[in-house]
């Protein structure tokens, strides 16, 4: 039988604000302090920087700021009001009529080191002991070694004979395993319209007292279709980039997601921890969502969706105008292994993740506002253009630094590091902790995560998962355009794109300049055409040499 970690029992001390505060402190003194010093060293230049300058900068600004800043209110009043009020309401419960008698749990398991298997498993057992309900595992693994482990650690624990195991075997991938999971629940589910069922990743750790929390909410509320949690990451490596890395991930997306909640939506019902209405998922359109969901494209033609389960569970949920909340006192822990490199690490998840987002935007916005609601719509809408808007900034400033004066780029980094600063303290006094690595890695996610995202979004079809050593593609349940020039159109549409945004940034930063068109007209058509020069700056008889001005104006 696996040992148990002794290093694992580190994650029982939740996370807490107080926690986050102290880790604020030394890199909010570090990085203000380097924004000052950089705008004190530049501010004898201050003078170069025009106003329409400003004008434009905070344009292109005004979108992340706004959505960001919208954001954090709707956060507060989530975390502070509508979901307490939320909890009260569960409170309300009487005692025996809190949790339903039997809930399901769909676990894919494959490769997973033994530790982790057994960590996981015996989290369970300790959750459903808590409140005395009865539970089914239905566990899709990929190997004899898997099974094992597995079946130790469901042994292992006193609880076991509160709780049915069964094991699956996953060969045609994650999705064709859930498939299987979801038909086996299907036959076992007694019609109870409270039961709920869990879907997790093999490698997810739930704290005590996590469902005594959550079941009561679909108890309480019949509109509530499903459920997911805050998540954070127990990280075996050496690699403290990546530790980082995940701990912002999880600090971004537990403010996104209060705010998402407050619409009694959220954008994603991770496979790491999501909780759903069994009457849901039992049904056979549901199954077949998950199974065998696929998109057809005009660029790309038919392809089935590989990974980016959570989005489908998601779409259908949002499809049939049910409602979804975060619970964000209820922490799932992911617990990983990774020895790879961070910048292949870094490149290759968001790439799959950013696929996956932007493979089921289209057609959740296509369900139109009055399903989705206003605020969730324009979120969904936001998805398909924050690759852009993320890159605005950095390339309006180089553009300037380059074509204008050097002072642009020292004032957009001051800029940038006060701003992240403040962003960097939402996260920490929300309770996840931060360290000056933090905003080095908020950058490097905003500017190289979007030239990903921009990637990702021109090549939708590209699908790829890998571990354990075994990998999967897409490509084998591939339908493409029979036509000879979809094959280059990925590629050829990314270079026009990415060439239009330097262009319309050139324009707007003044480096360019689009022909006066009534003067174009003229010229053409051979016309005499008369300029009043002092429009543009050319005084007669100052003494000046105008002839550089007026070179400027012919050109």
């Amino acid at each position: 039988m696996p040992t148990r970690s002794p290093v694992l029992f580190r994650i029982n001390r939740r996370i807490g604000n107080t926690e986050g505060f102290y880790s604020l402190i030394v890199p909010a003194i570090v990085y203000l302090s380097l924004a000052v010093a950089i705008l004190y060293a530049m501010w004898p230049y201050f003078y170069h920087i025009k106003n329409e300058t400003f004008i434009v900068l905070g344009i292109f600004a005004s979108w992340r700021y706004g959505w960001a800043i919208t954001h954090y209110i709707r956060a507060v009043i989530y975390e502070f009001f509508r979901y307490p009020r939320l909890r009260r309401l569960t409170h309300d419960l009487p005692p025996d009529q809190r949790y339903p008698s039997h809930i399901f749990f769909i676990i894919p398991s494959y490769r997973e080191e033994a530790w982790v298997t057994l960590e996981a498993i015996h989290s369970l057992f300790s959750n459903l002991a808590e409140i005395e309900i009865t539970a089914t595992f239905i566990v899709a693994t990929g190997s004899d070694e898997d099974d094992k482990a597995v079946y130790a650690a469901y042994k292992a624990h006193p609880y076991h004979h509160n709780v049915e195991l069964v094991l699956q075997r996953q060969k045609q991938g994650k999705r064709i395993a859930m498939g299987h999971a979801l038909r086996a629940l299907a036959r076992r589910y007694d019609g109870d319209y409270n039961s709920v069922t869990i879907f997790m990743d093999g490698d997810s750790y739930l704290p005590p007292r996590s469902l005594a929390i959550a079941l009561p909410f679909f108890t309480r509320f019949r509109d509530l279709g499903a459920a997911t949690t805050n998540e954070a990451a127990f990280i075996n490596t050496r690699s403290l980039l990546y530790k980082e890395w995940f701990n912002l991930k999880f600090g971004q997306r537990h403010l996104l997601f209060k705010s998402h909640a407050l619409s009694n939506k959220v954008l994603t019902l991770t496979g790491r921890f999501s909780m759903f209405r069994t009457a849901i998922i039992a049904q056979e359109d549901f199954i077949q969502q998950i199974e065998n969901d696929y998109l057809d494209h005009w660029m790309h033609g038919r392809f089935r969706f590989l990974m980016g389960d959570g989005k489908s569970t998601w779409f259908y949920l949002l499809k049939h105008g049910w409602n979804m909340l975060y619970l964000h006192d209820v922490i799932a822990y992911s617990l990983e292994s990774r020895d790879d490199s961070f910048l292949k690490i870094s490149m290759s998840l968001p790439y799959r993740w950013y696929g996956n987002t932007l493979r089921n935007n289209l057609r959740a916005l296509k369900l139109g506002w009055r399903r989705t609601g206003l605020f969730i719509w324009w979120c969904i809408f936001d998805q398909r253009i924050n690759m852009w808007t993320g890159l605005a900034g950095i390339t309006g400033a180089t553009i300037l630094s380059l074509s204008k004066s050097f002072i642009y780029l020292p004032f957009y980094i001051a800029w940038v590091l006060i701003v992240k600063t403040l962003q960097t303290s939402v996260i920490a006094l929300r309770g996840h902790p931060v360290s000056l690595l933090t905003i080095p890695l908020m950058l490097y996610n905003q500017w190289i995560g979007s030239l990903i995202k921009i990637k990702a979004s021109f090549h939708l079809a590209d699908q790829s998962w890998s571990k354990g050593g075994q990998k999967q593609s897409s490509q084998q349940d591939h339908i493409a355009v029979p036509h000879p020039l979809p094959p280059l159109m990925p590629d050829l549409t990314m270079l026009v794109s990415v060439l239009l945004f330097f262009y319309v940034m050139l324009l707007a930063e003044g480096a360019l300049e689009l022909p006066r068109w009534p003067h174009a007209r003229a010229f053409a058509a051979g016309n005499h055409v008369e300029i009043d020069l002092t429009l543009y700056g050319v005084v007669a008889d100052d003494g000046k040499d105008d002839s550089a001005a007026i070179r400027r104006v012919l050109d």
